[in-house]
């Protein structure tokens, strides 16, 4: 598991193709982050405020040539977007 900026882990499967994502890290809570690949993290981002949600950050540099970001829903929810960028 891979450390990033924002203090989570990063989980690698491995594989070519499939789901990794992050894990959050705390002492109380639990909960992990499912992020979805996007053609453009900042309109993403953008569409999900349209539709009641709020972003909770980015876009911004994420490791390995990516540019992440985040929203929450209307119910509390997190969700992150990323979109693998130009090496």
């Amino acid at each position: 598991m891979a450390e990033t900026a924002r203090g989570h882990g990063l989980v690698r499967t491995g594989a070519a193709r499939g789901i990794q994502g992050g894990l959050g890290t705390g002492q109380a809570a639990r909960w992990a982050t499912v992020y979805a690949r996007v053609p453009d993290v900042a309109q993403a981002l953008a569409r999900a405020a349209e539709l009641g949600g709020s972003r909770e950050y980015g876009p911004e540099p994420a490791p390995g040539h990516r540019e992440a970001g985040a929203f929450r829903d209307p119910g509390g929810n997190v969700f992150g977007v990323y979109h693998h960028t130009a090496h």
